[in-house]
């Protein structure tokens, strides 16, 4: 409009110059004569023109202050118009521009003051018109990809998804109706872009809600087929011995204990298919089909388990029958070994000390291997809740055991120190190192 305005003035102007140059070339033969005339013939026109640009300018702003929709650019577009005498190459005789003449009109600046106080006001008017969109400002300034990051880490159910589409459901209706051509005081505004912009991220927002609720779903739904086919595994895995055997009933007992705990699990998969179908999300048919045979497929579960249960039994009688026999071969083996340990234990003269605690370090060996046996045997027991008196004959046996052991590291060491005596010249002899040991050995 500026540059409209501004060509239909110059046009104007120009033609003014143009009949004035047609004067001119009328009288041009006799101009020198006559100069004095022409100045003040072109300077009357000058004035005139300033005269018609003010009133003109003063009737614009009158008009710009009643609708309020005036600026400074007009006094632009007057600074591009030059007065007739520079067009002439007159002297100036006092005149300024017509632009600085319209700058101190002081019709013009009051009339300026008043379009200028009316702009003010309704800045403040369209100001508050904003802020009637501040409650929708979250919708564009939260960051999508960090909110949903969040909403994950917190875990939230299928009723709080649904909730929050709805939510956006809901401010997308609310920002719909509200009107999109607005007057406020002189400026038409128009708010169906910045609606349209809302509304697009209010879908965005209920889509991505919907993609995070489906990426949960699957997770879910991958969490309890990983669980079945695992813990399958683990259910039918049967011990080769005790100490599998003790692992793999803790393992069963494990399993049934989590049962209740994988189970409470479906019904918040459910809800989570059940919202995601609500929205219209779209699902692949395999994850759809998968949810749909989470029932049967732990049915079948189940039914495994009651059949590890019964394999389990039947290892169980196989290791505690085996183990019962043990017990017993084992009484046999701990009294032949007390007979023999009776029979050939070393208890005469007729040895050495040295040969004799080589024999009794056999028969400790060999007590110490049972007692192992034994404290195996009791372990294995006691995973079917039964227990073993300990073996009295060993009980007995161990303590001779000891008694003889003690009687011989005497002797080995009197047969030790009679050897070094013996073989020593009378000036050599320590008497009170002997009489030491003699002490010593018979303190005992």
């Amino acid at each position: 409009m500026e540059a409209e305005a501004a060509t239909k003035v110059l046009d104007m102007y120009k033609e003014i110059i143009i009949y004035l140059v047609i004067v001119y070339e009328g009288f041009e033969p006799y101009i020198t004569q006559m100069a004095d005339q022409w100045v003040k013939y072109v300077k009357r026109f000058d004035q005139l023109l300033e005269d018609a640009l003010r009133l003109s300018i003063k009737a614009t702003m009158q008009n710009m202050y009643k609708c309020v929709h005036g600026d400074e650019e007009i006094i632009h577009i007057i600074s591009t118009i030059p007065r007739i005498y520079e067009k002439f190459s007159l002297p100036a005789g006092g005149l300024k521009k017509f632009y600085e003449v319209i700058q101190v009109d002081a019709d013009c600046n009051k009339l300026q003051a008043l379009i200028d106080s009316e702009i003010d006001f309704n800045i403040n008017l369209i100001n508050d018109h904003i802020r009637m969109w501040d409650p929708y400002a979250h919708i564009w300034e939260v960051d999508k990809h960090q909110f949903m990051a969040k909403y994950l880490e917190e875990k939230h159910r299928a009723i709080d998804f649904d909730h929050l589409i709805i939510a956006y459901s809901d401010l997308a209706n609310a920002v719909q109706v509200k009107e999109t051509v607005n007057q406020v005081h002189f400026v038409t505004l128009n708010s169906s872009e910045l609606k349209k912009a809302i509304i697009q991220h209010c879908l965005t927002w209920q889509i991505k809600l919907g993609e995070l609720l489906r990426k949960i779903t699957e997770s879910d739904i991958d969490v309890v087929y990983a669980y079945i086919e695992k813990s399958s595994e683990e259910a039918m895995t049967m011990p080769t011995d005790l100490k599998e055997l003790a692992s793999a009933i803790a393992t069963y007992e494990r399993l049934v204990s989590e049962v209740s705990k994988i189970e409470q699990t479906f019904s918040p998969i459910t809800d989570e298919m059940t919202t995601l179908a609500k929205f219209e999300v779209e699902l692949s048919s395999d994850m759809v089909t998968r949810h749909e045979n989470i029932p049967a497929t732990w049915n079948d579960y189940l039914n495994l388990l009651e059949e590890a249960k019964k394999a389990l039994e039947l290892n169980k009688d196989k290791f505690k029958t085996e183990l019962l026999e043990q017990a017993e071969e084992f009484k046999e083996t701990a009294k032949v070994f007390c007979e023999e340990f009776y029979k050939t234990a070393p208890c005469s003269s007729d040895i050495s000390g040295k040969d004799a605690m080589a024999q009794l370090k056999a028969f400790r060996n060999q007590l110490n291997a049972l007692r192992a046996q034994e404290q195996q045997i009791r372990d294995g027991l006691a995973v079917f809740n039964l227990t073993t008196p300990v073996n009295l004959d060993l009980q007995k046996m161990e303590k001779e055991l000891e008694k003889l052991e003690e009687v011989w590291e005497l002797v080995v060491q009197w047969e030790d120190s009679w050897e070094k005596y013996r073989t020593q010249t009378f000036w050599e002899m320590e008497t009170d190192e002997m009489e030491d040991n003699v002490m010593y050995l018979f303190r005992y």
